[in-house]
């Protein structure tokens, strides 16, 4: 037993403590008196700081960590930056140097005695101050510095976009340290703070003219400064605050009030909104009073003697930010969402800044409880009436978000409540934190009542003021008031869908169901066009179960019409969906889930019109299918891995002419003919769907009667630093294997089937995987619809005898495709912007390689692309090309070559549920 306090002792004094006590509660005193000066044409803060820092822990100090948070926009080796591009942000990583910023020229000094500052061995923005002698229990010391901050451009939080300056997370800062050891944690834009509580006393001086709103009381504003050169200096003073920020701008307007609270207390009221705001904020100082008077009677008088509210910029989709006694809001749109952000903001002061929770771990406990209240803050003042604005909907009493939650629940890509903030997806981080955790809350003020919640809520506040938090203090205010224990902790992890869907009536709907949705399973209806070159216009509709939350058996179905060829056509897709959960013996899930799967469709693909004579091809097509994909690690990965194993099944129908004997003539006779063939194909991919340089490998190998045929497709984003596009690489290599003896007969039946540099025809779609609008067509505009397959070249020779590049043997090629960024694009002069891009092709194939070959071994061919409606619509205009396509284009074209060269294709097939399950941050 003594080894092994000896070992714990030894792993302690590691970590700079000399004793461990699990004694009662504790926290430390940090005080800060800073003095800045703001340099707005460089963009700098130089200022000085001095911190009292008083040891309250039973534990003797040997150095003290620092969050140095302004380093987070050095570079984009950062926390943050990683962050950023997790959550598909490339402007930091893309900024320019002037663009970032950083804390320097520290110069630390303990009690007069200059001290060693340690680099974090990861971290940038965080760092290990050595004391030079040890701090003991009770003891207290001076520490000072001086530092620059060079603010970085408004990316998130901190920093000046214009001539509005956002001081927060800028001077040098002690990390938490409670019975849980030091609370280190870099910088990172998805995440809140952890912060000792104390005094502070700053003194901001700023160029005349400029409005500041601060954290604090103003005690001081004196003038200084040569002719032409004035300055203004402000001292403000806080005492019991966690944090400190500043917002300044010569552009701001300022209104002023005061609210006097039931109790007696007087609150005075500031709001700073800029002038293309006016209009919507014009109501502010009323919406103001409605969140103090309403939260005040909830939880208890508002905490500080004054409360601000800036309209400005905290970065790209962060809604407000809240600091002690001020708020900043951003991203408001009317007066109702002023109103309920104002509200949203003041709650935070309560329950972020007066009880401080640990937000990197339990973001939830604060976000989420604040959220209850808003959720009744709205109802009480607006009813049902902003549901359409998405703020609430009648059927769910924590909003529209809920149906989302379950959706993603029922395709297990949800996540706990409780999950660290670094750790959750983006779409998760709200839907999780404030939505779910206000729906639990409310179930739970039914059980209690509101009466019962609310004093549950407001001793809570009372026994935690100004105390580090955790979500066990939550359940024990509720258990001590309720004089039970209660199931909150449960209701947590338990996934929405888990009490709500049970005996659920299946119902229709138009288009699309999702009311009532957790008694009801709707199959929903509706009206469905269509068209292609040989059916016409093609009229019919739709039916599928695809609702939120989704069932493991999904069906789509659309019966078409042909109005043109008088057939009756369609599509369809069934599925089975299973989600294998993870065993509970701490293993890692391989598979994250199993599709069982049929696809059907229906379609005429060609026709023969030769008086009196007028046929219609059609083709069946039924694949049932096996998927499988691969679960990450990781839960924030792009990475999507799966295979698919399907076996396809056609009847398609073509031409039969034939000599029939009548009489004593021989006629020829046109008639159809049905062909059966089957192709069986296997596919493994590979991708990641990051935002930054993402990429996707596919080895598809397809076997019939007579083939076996084995493609391999990789693709690679190269993202431009100006974060306008990038360059798409395309690699394609492949070997086609004829079975059995290779006679003329077999070649021409494999004709559709072989590798092809060339653009594909529709003929050639031979799984009909993608939409063509005519099929089978060779001449007019139809004609010139290619698929991008294989060699992926844009130039066509279908009325070649013989295309260029068709191989039964191997082929491989690179395409390129460029993005023209807008600063240079012609097309940006016209009424509707269109995107422009430059593709090159190159390639080769097996017979280029034969002695008789005449042509060039590598053949290519480059021009200029418009992608129209986010790439499903592309156009090629080929303008360099190789001798063997020029010849093609002179002997065969004929008048009006240019036109013809141009080719096109539909791409709809590219639209994948991982792609855009990535994009929105799920």
């Amino acid at each position: 037993m003594k080894f092994i306090k000896h070992i714990i002792a030894g792993l302690l004094l590691l970590h700079g403590i000399e004793s461990f006590s699990q004694s009662e509660y504790w926290q430390q005193k940090v005080d800060h008196t800073i003095s800045v000066t703001l340099n707005t044409t460089e963009k700098k803060l130089e200022a000085f700081q001095e911190i009292v820092y008083t040891n309250h822990s039973p534990d003797t100090l040997r150095f003290i960590y620092f969050h140095l948070w302004p380093n987070a926009y050095r570079n984009d080796k950062t926390a943050f930056s990683e962050q950023l591009l997790t959550n598909n942000r490339t402007d930091f990583y893309f900024s320019h140097e002037a663009q970032r910023g950083y804390i320097n020229r520290l110069d630390f000094r303990v009690n007069g005695e200059r001290a060693e500052l340690e680099d974090h061995t990861v971290h940038q923005d965080i760092a290990r101050l050595l004391l030079p002698e040890p701090l003991p229990p009770g003891g207290s010391l001076r520490i000072t510095t001086p530092f620059q901050v060079k603010l970085p451009a408004l990316f998130s939080r901190s920093g000046y976009r214009k001539n509005f300056f956002v001081i927060t997370q800028w001077y040098p800062k002690p990390a938490v340290y409670d019975r849980n050891g030091w609370h280190t944690m870099p910088y990172t834009d998805q995440g809140g703070a952890y912060y000792e509580f104390g005094d502070y006393e700053v003194s901001i001086t700023i160029p005349a003219g400029y409005q500041l709103a601060a954290t604090g009381a103003l005690i001081s504003n004196t003038n200084s400064g040569n002719e032409g050169d004035h300055q203004n200096t402000y001292r403000y003073k806080e005492n019991q605050v966690s944090d400190f920020a500043w917002f300044t701008s010569p552009d701001l307007i300022k209104i002023s009030d005061s609210l006097l609270l039931p109790s007696g207390k007087l609150v005075q009221l500031h709001s700073f909104f800029m002038p293309s705001s006016a209009k919507t904020w014009e109501k502010s100082m009323a919406y103001i009073k409605d969140a103090l008077r309403l939260r005040s009677k909830w939880h208890g008088d508002f905490p500080y003697s004054r409360f601000i509210v800036v309209d400005g910029i905290q970065g790209q989709g962060i809604k407000t930010m809240e600091y002690p006694g001020i708020a900043v809001i951003n991203q408001v749109f009317n007066e109702p969402d002023l109103d309920l952000a104002i509200s949203h903001a003041a709650g935070q002061m309560w329950f972020k800044n007066v009880v401080a929770t640990e937000e990197r771990k339990n973001v939830w406990l604060n976000e989420g409880l604040v959220s209850f209240y808003d959720h009744r803050y709205e109802k009480q003042k607006y009813g049902n009436k902003l549901q359409d604005q998405g703020f609430m909907a009648k059927q769910f009493p924590a909003g529209k978000a809920i149906p989302i939650l379950a959706g993603l629940e029922s395709i297990h890509r949800s996540q706990s409540i409780q999950s660290p903030s670094d750790s959750l997806k983006q779409g998760n981080f709200i839907l999780l934190t404030q939505h779910k955790t206000a729906w639990v809350l409310e179930k739970l003020e039914k059980e209690l009542g509101a009466q019962m919640f609310d004093s549950s809520v407001q001793e809570y506040y009372r026994q935690y003021s100004y105390r580090h938090t955790a979500p066990e203090d939550l359940f024990n205010s509720f258990k001590k008031i309720s004089g039970k224990p209660l199931p909150v902790l449960k209701g947590f992890n338990e996934p929405v869908t888990g009490t709500l869907l049970k005996n659920r009536k299946i119902k229709p709907a138009f288009l699309f169901g999702n009311q009532n949705w957790q008694d009801t399973r709707y199959v929903s209806i509706g009206p469905l066009p269509g068209y292609n070159h040989y059916d016409g216009l093609m009229v019919g509709g739709f039916i599928h179960n695809y609702q939120l939350p989704l069932t493991r058996f999904r069906f789509f179905a659309a019966p078409l019409y042909g109005t043109k060829s008088k057939n009756l056509n369609g599509l369809a897709n069934l599925s089975w969906n299973w989600y294998p959960s993870d065993s509970g013996s701490g293993h890692t899930r391989i598979f994250r889930q199993i599709t069982l799967g049929l696809d059907v469709a229906r379609f005429t693909h060609n026709e023969f019109k030769l008086a009196p004579t007028s046929l219609n091809f059609q083709f069946n097509k039924v694949a049932p299918y096996l998927r499988i994909d691969l679960a990450n690690k990781n839960q924030l990965s792009k990475r999507e891995r799966y295979f698919q194993y399907k076996s396809i099944l056609f009847r398609e129908e073509w031409l039969d002419s034939r000599l029939e004997i009548n009489g004593g003539d021989t006629i020829l006779v046109d008639g159809i003919k049905s062909v059966s063939r089957s192709l069986q194909q296997i596919k493994f991919v590979f991708a990641d769907h990051r935002i930054l340089y993402p990429y996707e490998l596919e080895a598809k190998l397809e076997s019939s009667t007579d083939f076996t045929r084995l493609a391999l497709t990789g693709q690679y984003f190269a993202n431009y630093p100006n974060r306008e596009g990038g360059l798409k690489i395309r690699l394609f290599a492949g070997k086609f294997f004829t079975h059995g003896n290779n006679s003329i007969q077999k070649q021409f039946k494999n004709d559709r089937f072989y590798l092809n540099l060339t653009g594909a025809n529709g003929y050639e779609d031979y799984t009909y995987s993608n939409y063509f609008a005519g099929r089978n067509e060779f001449t007019g505009w139809k004609s010139q619809q290619i698929m991008i397959r294989d060699g992926g070249f844009k130039v066509r020779t279908d009325l070649s005898s013989e295309k260029v590049g068709k191989t039964g043997n191997w082929l491989a090629a690179i395409n390129l495709s460029a993005d023209i960024p807008s600063s240079i694009n012609p097309l940006n002069k016209l009424p509707i912007k269109i995107p422009l891009k430059v593709f090159a092709d190159l390639g080769t194939f097996a017979e280029a390689w034969e002695e008789e070959n005449e042509s060039s071994i590598i053949l290519f061919s480059a021009g200029l692309q418009l992608p129209l409606f986010k790439n499903l619509v592309n156009i090629y205009i080929p303008v360099i090309n190789s001798s063997i396509f020029r010849d093609y284009n002179r002997s065969t074209l004929g008048g009006k070559k240019f036109w013809k060269t141009i080719s096109f294709s539909i791409d709809i097939q590219q639209i994948s549920a991982g792609k855009l399950l990535s994009k929105a941050g799920l």
